[in-house]
């Protein structure tokens, strides 16, 4: 069983979707070999439009026309939430929008290809015990834990509302919060007996990562005098770079030779979630990318399943 997992990473997602356009066209119809599609944030959008069978080039091309557009803001709103401080940033309705231009009325049920997107759930709603938030994860796999009649361009909402910068969708935020890199949630739910698809078992899953790219952050000595104020920007991205590595860690000890990780460095600045000025740079970035590591360990997966 092949898995494809995909970061959260904002405007970044325009980077792996380029990475999986040159994979593509150097093994054309590689990704129909993938059993099972997961994306958290920026990844799910990009995790749901490959399940609905359109080309990886196509996802990218999407990005570099909608993302202008979910993080717009006009004057009105930035005097309004004075420019993010008192509200988010960007409009989670105006990001509906477009999802709902890309997605129309698509269920995950409708889907031919198996998914799976995290989610945070800021309410459980319990009834017959104290009320809690939770980790969620949607998918479409057989079996009584599915949400066939969820509307994708829903999914992709409660997957992608960053706390701060979007608004919660019903009561969801960001599946980042707990799973930016979904690659271990992929791989432990086909273990889960509640879906009634053949379990492979971990020694027989393949699972390539792609990332949103790495870049060089850090926080010098100045922290020692920081506090609450200081530490709130860079708390975030500390916690979803932090959480991102660690499963990268685990899922090289889990599966070893059948793991493979692309998350090529992009140099220079940082890129923020919402730069949507670096799409120049990132496509940059991608075209320079070393994929010869990668393609071979497409093409040894390919022929050991022969």
């Amino acid at each position: 069983m092949r898995i494809l997992s995909l970061d959260g990473g904002g405007v970044r997602g325009y980077y792996s979707a380029l990475l999986l356009a040159r994979l593509e066209e150097a093994r054309p119809g590689f990704l129909d070999g993938f059993d099972l599609f997961a994306g958290t944030s920026t990844g799910s959008i990009i995790a749901l439009g490959l399940a609905m069978g359109l080309p990886a080039g196509e996802v990218a091309d999407m990005y570099g026309r909608k993302a202008p557009r979910i993080f717009e803001v006009t004057w009105g709103e930035r005097l309004r939430d004075v420019n993010g401080l008192i509200g988010p940033r960007y409009s989670a309705s105006r990001f509906a929008a477009v999802l709902r231009n890309v997605f129309a009325d698509r269920r995950l049920g409708d889907l031919e290809r198996h998914v799976l997107v995290p989610a945070f759930r800021l309410d459980d709603g319990n009834e017959a015990g104290p009320r809690r938030w939770r980790p969620v994860l949607f998918h479409n796999l057989p079996g009584t834990a599915g949400r066939p009649r969820l509307l994708l361009r829903r999914v992709a909402l409660y997957s992608s509302t960053v706390p701060a910068i979007f608004a919660p969708t019903e009561g969801y935020v960001d599946g980042g919060v707990f799973a930016a890199n979904p690659a271990l949630c992929a791989a432990l739910v086909t273990l889960d007996e509640r879906h009634t698809f053949a379990r492979p078992g971990l020694e027989q899953l393949q699972l390539l990562s792609i990332g949103t790219g790495l870049a060089a952050l850090h926080i010098g000595s100045e922290v020692r005098e920081w506090g609450l104020a200081q530490w709130a920007r860079p708390l975030l991205g500390m916690m979803l770079d932090g959480g991102v590595e660690m499963v990268d860690y685990q899922c090289r000890l889990l599966f070893q030779e059948r793991y493979h990780r692309l998350n090529p460095r992009i140099g220079g600045d940082p890129i923020q979630l919402d730069n949507v000025d670096s799409f120049e740079r990132l496509a940059q970035a991608a075209a320079a990318a070393d994929l010869q590591g990668t393609l071979a360990w497409l093409d040894r997966g390919t022929n050991s399943a022969k």
